[in-house]
């Protein structure tokens, strides 16, 4: 009866041990977000380029079967990348194409527009 109660605490406590140990592994497996314009693309790497304390700072992420591509992932496009870290590498889970940015357009300068009907001659 005894040696039951010491084998079922010590199944127990391999469970608990290595229920802890699965945990800390999905901590490490966190996934991270950049933003950047596409440096180069192929089937197997991305780069881009983002903007850090003003300077250009280049990410480089691993592409794979699993990773989920949206939009035109073109050279010169803004990206949204979200990715996780494995044995030292970015691994990109997935790569969304964003809109780019339209340019404000210059607003007209001088009189105001009148609102009374145009006077017909």
């Amino acid at each position: 009866m005894i040696s039951k109660v010491k084998t079922l605490a010590l199944i127990v406590g391999l469970i608990v041990t290595l229920s802890l140990g699965a945990q800390a592994a999905q901590k490490k497996a966190a996934t991270h977000s950049a933003r950047g314009t596409i440096t180069s693309v192929d089937a197997n790497q991305l780069v881009i380029t983002q903007k850090e304390k003003g300077q250009d700072k280049q990410l480089t992420f691993t592409l794979n079967s699993a990773t989920q591509k949206t939009g035109n992932l073109a050279s010169g496009s803004p990206v949204t990348v979200r990715y996780r870290t494995e044995n030292n590498q970015n691994v990109a889970t997935s790569v969304q194409a964003r809109a780019v940015k339209a340019a404000k357009s210059p607003s007209p300068k001088g009189g105001k527009k009148s609102l009374e009907p145009a006077k017909k001659g």
